[in-house]
């Protein structure tokens, strides 16, 4: 039996493709024209998730703390699986070569969140790569584009989460070309005191989009229309009365992290790490993708 609870069969579940076609399907879903779209399920709940699973727990714990056991030994059997899919990645987490891989960066960033981090991505391939590593280390503390992958909300996330939450630190992970998109913003932010760190992993190229083009039109073609400029962002923090800096080799990551962090804390304007990464090196969700096939 598979549970899915306020979740779309759409491009992140394979239009429900994903779950073998066998399984006993339950969805629970706000919305009715959700439940059961693109793909048939056994029994379709159509309600508020809170409610729906309140009535659950109550009636599959009233009795008996078998349930409660067997939970966890589910969630024992799933953190093992996760510790050994990491264990398969960490030679490309912890790796020094140059120029700097994606994967480096996102073990640094994760390794660099503390409880009160609100990590946000904003970005296609590098933001992509880092949801492998990056573990915040509590409810509430992350946010993406979401299904729509809408870049471009980094800034006004990051915003709106300072301001909610002054105590806690912000740190958003651009893509560049994301970023290029509503930087300007972060002066809003510094003006209204919500400084945050802004961390872009630079290839140059909107590379979800080129990895795609390359894969169907070849090395020639494949570049068209999705390359940016070399653009040192770490000046854009500088402009805006904050810290930058520009990160070119892997043991660089954590110092530069380090220091921005500093930097945000005591002139309450935020800090721009630009790290040059390898333009080669796709998500494997990327390379799989199926929108020029």
């Amino acid at each position: 039996m598979i549970v899915i609870v306020g979740t779309p069969f759409d491009f992140r579940m394979g239009y429900g493709k994903r779950l073998r076609q066998d399984a006993t399907v339950v969805q629970i879903d706000m919305d009715y024209r959700t439940v059961g779209k693109n793909r048939d399920v056994s029994l379709g709940l159509t309600g508020d998730p809170h409610a729906i699973l309140t009535a659950v727990l109550a009636a599959t714990t009233a009795s008996s703390n078998t349930g409660a056991s067997v939970r966890e030994d589910w969630l024992t059997e799933l953190r093992t699986l996760e510790a050994q899919k990491t264990d398969k990645l960490m030679a490309q987490f912890l790796t020094d070569k140059s120029p700097i891989s994606p994967y480096r960066v996102a073990w640094e960033l994760n390794e660099f969140l503390t409880e009160d981090t609100v990590y946000i991505g904003d970005g296609g391939d590098v933001v992509t790569i880092s949801a492998q590593a990056v573990q915040p280390r509590a409810p509430g503390n992350w946010m993406d584009p979401g299904a729509l992958g809408s870049l471009g909300v980094g800034t006004g996330f990051a915003l709106a989460s300072k301001l909610v939450h002054p105590q806690k630190e912000v740190l958003c992970y651009y893509g560049d070309g994301s970023f290029g998109m509503t930087a300007f913003d972060m002066e809003t932010a510094n003006r209204f005191g919500a400084p945050y760190i802004a961390v872009i992993g630079n290839n140059s190229a909107m590379n979800q989009i080129r990895c795609g083009q390359i894969n169907k039109y070849g090395e020639e073609r494949g570049d068209t229309g999705n390359l940016l400029g070399d653009i040192p962002f770490s000046k854009f923090g500088e402009m805006l009365g904050g810290y930058g800096e520009e990160v070119t080799e892997a043991g660089q990551i954590a110092p530069a992290l380090g220091r921005a962090r500093e930097a945000v804390r005591t002139s309450g304007k935020s800090a721009v790490v630009n790290i040059w990464v390898d333009p080669n090196e796709y998500a494997p969700g990327t390379k799989a993708q199926t929108m020029y096939k």
